[in-house]
């Protein structure tokens, strides 16, 4: 049970590290710990304190609960760096010609006029 809970916070660790733009060094300097203590917490080898959990959350601007709970609430504030990465994971997996048929897409949907859904 144990196991299953430092997994799942270390996996919540790195989602929200990776959706706030932090690497490794960046986030484990912010918290007092070196990067390879932060990859341990990330993958659940090490148990995260409380208080450095506590300071984990401040540091990312969201509560402990955000790591605990088994549906952690996004706040909009997050949501939105989440679709940009993703998009730009997509959009660098393309070829050059599917990034500039993208790119025409994207300008001719943000030039007309919103569609009511």
């Amino acid at each position: 049970m144990t196991i299953d809970i430092d997994k799942r916070i270390g996996a919540r660790i790195r989602e929200l590290r990776t959706l706030e733009g932090f690497n490794q060094k960046q986030l484990a300097a912010a918290i007092g710990v070196t990067f390879q203590q932060l990859h341990k917490y990330e993958r659940g080898t090490n148990r995260i304190s409380a208080s450095r959990l506590h300071l984990l959350a401040c540091a990312m601007g969201v509560s402990v609960s955000y790591f605990t709970d088994d549906q952690p609430q996004v706040n909009a504030a997050h949501q939105r760096p989440r679709l940009m990465l993703e998009l730009s994971r997509h959009f660098c997996a393309m070829s050059g010609h599917q990034q500039d048929a993208m790119m025409r897409m994207a300008r001719v949907i943000t030039d007309s006029p919103a569609v009511p859904a």
